[in-house]
């Protein structure tokens, strides 16, 4: 199987103190004879896929084989020892006259250099930093297997390219007619690895050749170049670094093999290397958000001009109309209330962009007011000396990025547009977003891969706190797509004042409704005691920023009554300084849950609370262990062979006929992982003090995650089995 473009991200430690993370940019597993489709051969080899593996064997390796078997030639790859049985079985198969073209000039003399083969990927070029990785296993006892990477003509052109000269698997063409590097690897009697340098066969590096040292064994291989500086891996170690003063540019790639060997070959992954700008520490972003206490949310969109907070998708730009709009009002609006930051609508579901966007004209530009309201606004807000956050709406009922119409181009669609509310008005602190992995949006984190957004985000400014609007979802004990919590207190979603640990905001709008409505002139608002009593001091107090939402008029005004209120919250409430300090905090969840939605498995269930509801994505659903089973267990099949590095269970604090708990009903519990062949314990440290548990790990590779349980308290529900590959 063949996946493409998934984002992990490997090596970036979560302060964001390093620089570098990882794109999967195509991973071969080799399920079918299909992923063979991608490469070409050249010379005489074979490739097939057996047992779920690729298989590189030259063509003629049974001869060879038999001869090294029968002890007429060693395990050497020494030409001049099986040039006698070789040169007339290739004569046989290729005729006098094509026999020739496996010969070349050496020192004056015609040289046989046949039986060898190449085997080029022809459909994913590398990126300029990239690693190639693979498992490799030994079929034979005699070398040679190599990596050939950053390949070109002498030309710059592509080795694929038509216009150069047909190839025919001898070493000659690949160090003397080609640019590249080449990676050496299982030369068991000469005992090093070594990395050449082409065109001259130039040899740049040497190391010890740590595949050898277990041939019976599968190793992981990882060759990467980052800035002209190749390195090579075997099983995590470092074996060589060389450093490229004229690093070649060159794209294709590619293995090779010597007529004596024969390997067998999985997970063939290209990674894009892309360099992060570095960042402060996350645990000092949040708690410097949280420091901020009191905020202002303005609903100013085109909503405003329409009875719907979900207007019609189509509605013209010609609504948008403010003949007062003036944001110095607001902002003094804010200070008043002792405010320190605001939010404002950039864009909600309805598509309209209230900036001078070059990625649509459905934007302010073009409607008769023609002013960049989100430059007026930054503008007028840092005056104050508050701070600047925005809200993005991921969902665009005008754009069609909606359930069913999600394509490649609506996520470069919604980058470019981030693009430019993140380099066109300076400093954001962070950005609110919304309509994404709702019941009510229905776009999932797949659909718009939130690691590519979130990673898109940091990379143009790496101290931008994201908050997604997904507390209604998620549990509220773990930071699962969101560097802080977002509560919608009037949908229904509250903090929890007594128990909550992780940084938060929490939101009502002062008047009925998000975006203005004509009866608000003359409706009552909420009142200054109920926002700083009943909101404002107790969620501070909980680690959770209140932000107060105001809806500007029509005229682009934010109404009379309103501004009276407020002026009457800066009376009760004073900006005391700094929050209570934040506590220890995992870093955030922000990857694909590979256990969503699969097949799942378990001792005997509770009535109709069985497995499937523990992979189902939904958190108000759980399976429930019988409690006759002494060790019940829960199994998640991945349904193929991944790297993971992560895994958890979130588990319910309330069951269904059973009393609610205040703490874990788990005594003991331990974590497999099935690697193909056998079942494995992870090592991890459990834990109890949270109903969320995530263990982080060196990867591994498995198709199947074991949960067992032992002395548990009758009532045992898990929510949902967490299983990620996610950064390091």
């Amino acid at each position: 199987m063949k996946l493409k473009e998934v984002i992990f991200i490997l090596s970036m430690a979560f302060s964001m103190a390093a620089t570098a993370r990882e794109k999967v940019l195509v991973s071969y597993t080799f399920d079918s004879d299909a992923d063979l489709a991608d490469w070409m051969m050249e010379g005489d080899g074979k490739a097939y896929v057996e047992n779920g593996k690729l298989i590189l064997e030259p063509e003629f390796f049974p001869l060879m084989d038999s001869l090294m078997r029968e002890g007429k030639v060693s395990l050497r790859n020494d030409q001049s020892e099986y040039f006698q049985y070789l040169y007339p079985a290739m004569k046989a198969k290729h005729g006098e006259k094509e026999i020739e073209n496996y010969f070349y000039m050496e020192d004056g003399k015609k040289t046989f250099r046949g039986g060898h083969f190449n085997f080029w990927n022809t459909e994913y070029e590398t990126p300029e930093n990239f690693a190639i990785e693979f498992d490799f296993r030994s079929l034979s006892p005699a070398p040679l297997h190599m990596l050939m990477f950053c390949a070109s003509g002498l030309n710059g052109e592509s080795v694929l390219d038509p216009s150069l000269p047909k190839r025919y698997g001898k070493a000659v063409e690949i160090m003397y007619e080609l640019a590249m590097y080449r990676v050496s690897y299982f030369f068991n009697d000469r005992g090093t690895a070594n990395l050449r340098r082409a065109p001259g066969r130039i040899m740049a590096v040497k190391g010890p050749d740590l595949v050898s040292e277990n041939p019976e064994q599968v190793s992981h291989c990882r060759v990467e170049r980052i800035d002209g500086v190749v390195k090579y891996f075997v099983n995590g170690t470092e074996v060589f670094s060389y450093a490229d003063d004229n690093p070649l540019k060159g794209k294709d790639w590619g293995f090779r093999l010597m007529v004596c060997a024969k390997g067998e070959y999985d997970n063939i992954t290209v990674k894009e290397i892309i360099k992060t700008p570095q960042g402060r520490p996350l645990s000092e972003l949040q708690q410097e958000i949280l420091d901020l206490r009191f905020g202002m949310f303005i609903h100013y969109n085109i909503p405003t001009y329409s009875d719907q907070d979900w207007p019609d998708p189509d509605t013209p730009v010609e609504v948008f109309n403010p003949k007062k709009l003036d944001c110095n009002q607001w902002a003094d609006v804010a200070v008043s209330a002792n405010m320190q930051y605001a939010c404002l609508t950039t864009k909600h579901h309805s598509g309209f962009c209230i900036w001078d966007t070059k990625t649509t004209d459905y934007n302010v530009m073009n409607s008769p007011l023609k002013r960049d309201v989100v430059r007026e606004y930054v503008d007028a807000f840092r005056k104050k000396g508050l701070r600047i956050m925005l809200y993005f709406s991921i969902l665009d009922t005008h754009h069609d990025i909606r359930p069913g119409w999600i394509n490649r181009q609506q996520v470069e669609f919604i980058k470019a547009q981030l693009t430019e509310l993140l380099t066109n008005y300076g400093k954001i602190d962070a950005l609110v977003i919304d309509g994404w992995d709702a019941w009510w949006s229905r776009i999932s984190y797949e659909d718009i891969p939130f690691a590519e957004i979130y990673w898109h985000i940091k990379s143009l400014q790496p101290d931008c706190l994201i908050s997604e609007h997904n507390a209604g979802k998620y549990p509220d004990s773990e930071l699962f797509y969101t560097d802080y919590k977002q509560y919608e207190q009037n949908a229904g979603q509250y903090i929890s004042r007594e128990t909550n640990r992780l940084p938060a905001q929490a939101g009502l709008p002062i008047n009925k409704n998000w975006f203005w409505k004509e009866s608000f002139p003359k409706a009552p608002v909420k009142s200054a005691e109920f926002i700083v009593y009943e909101n404002l001091i107790p969620l501070n107090e909980a680690h959770c920023n209140f932000i107060l939402n105001v809806a500007p008029n029509r005229d682009g005004l934010v109404d009379a009554n309103v501004v009276r209120e407020f002026k009457k919250i800066g009376k009760l409430w004073k900006y005391p300084g700094k929050a209570p300090e934040l506590g220890p905090q995992n870093p955030p969840v922000i990857y694909e849950n590979l256990a969503k939605h699969k097949p799942m498995s378990s001792s005997w269930s509770f009535d109709t609370r069985i497995s499937d509801l523990a992979s189902d994505d939904d958190f108000t659903t759980y399976w429930v262990a019988y409690e006759k089973i002494k060790e019940p267990f829960l199994e998640v099949d991945l349904q193929k062979d991944l790297e993971i590095n992560a895994v958890g269970f979130v588990e319910s604090d309330s069951t269904e006929f059973y009393n609610r708990v205040a703490s874990s009903r788990i005594g003991e519990y331990e974590i497999q992982y099935y690697d193909g062949q056998e079942w494995k314990g992870l090592e991890i440290e459990p834990y109890y003090d949270n109903f969320v548990r995530m263990h982080r790990f060196p990867a591994v590779r498995a198709s199947k995650i074991r949960y067992i349980f032992r002395n548990y308290v009758p009532g045992l529900a898990i929510k949902e089995v967490l299983v990620y590959n996610e950064e390091r």
